[in-house]
């Protein structure tokens, strides 16, 4: 097997370099990986509510509810048609 370049890392896709980050290895994704990744719900959130990845997450990093993020920003549930 080939050496990886140091400036590379494993993703579900193969390597990508070390630049990308998760999120904008996410928004090169099909909305079906999305879906596989986030849930539905948070998929159309992310695809069509315009919330970004790190809005799913609280300041210390625990995933926040559905309800919780309704309460946070209940316009983009309106934006995504949930």
């Amino acid at each position: 097997m080939d050496e990886v370049s140091p400036g590379t890392r494993s993703s579900m896709d193969g390597y990508v370099p070390e630049t990308v980050t998760y999120r904008d290895w996410l928004k090169k994704q099909p909305m079906s990986r999305i879906i596989d990744i986030l849930g539905p719900a948070r998929a159309k959130l992310y695809r069509e509510g315009g919330l970004k990845i790190g809005d799913f997450v609280n300041d210390k990093g625990r995933t926040l509810t559905l309800r919780e993020l309704r309460a946070r920003d209940s316009a983009a549930f309106g934006e995504a048609g949930i």
